[in-house]
């Protein structure tokens, strides 16, 4: 019952988001390649990019998540020692080899989390720096399009406006 739980938010919270991740963008960019398709090209050329950085990060969480996990199943071995022994501990006044045994393990596991917010912190806000230099790159695009008297303002504008609606629900995703 306690893993249904667990698994229930998946399907009903994770596949809406992931199906307007891709659907979303991809309905729009088809739009736009219909407008102007150097527009169009401008607008979605970050978001390989954005992938690119996005995979890297997720292979290392997957790798840090497993570090983690071994962390804290000997933290909370530990833990569990300590508490069973607390009566000897306290009786003889032992602190000693288990004290120093759960206190090591407390450390490493608080030195797993951190090492894991440390390295993954950089990768994604790379992710979201790549997607927000999109409308930097639909700005300097567009205005050269536009001063250039090859795009009107109008479809440049609507560019601007559907620019960030490609990238909102991809960032929303996975940050």
């Amino acid at each position: 019952n306690k893993d249904v739980k667990n698994i229930e938010p998946v399907p009903t919270m994770f596949y809406p988001k992931l199906v307007a991740a891709i659907a979303l963008p991809a309905f729009i960019a088809v739009f736009l390649l219909f407008l102007d398709w150097r527009m169009a090209v401008a607008t979605i050329s970050v978001i390989p990019v954005a992938l690119v950085v996005l995979k890297t990060s997720q292979t290392v969480f997957r790798r840090l998540a497993r570090l983690r996990a071994k962390a804290a199943a000997e933290a909370n071995s530990r833990i569990i020692e300590y508490v069973q022994g607390i009566s000897v501990i306290k009786a003889f006044g032992q602190i000693g080899a288990r004290f120093k045994k759960f206190e090591t393990a407390m450390v490493d596991y608080k030195r797993t989390n951190v090492d894991m917010v440390v390295k993954l912190v950089p990768p994604d806000v790379a992710f979201s720096a790549i997607l927000g230099l999109g409308l930097g790159i639909i700005l300097l695009v567009g205005s050269y399009l536009f001063l250039g008297g090859e795009l009107s303002l109008k479809i440049f504008l609507l560019f601007l406006v559907l620019g960030l609606q490609i990238y909102a629900p991809i960032q929303n995703l996975f940050v």
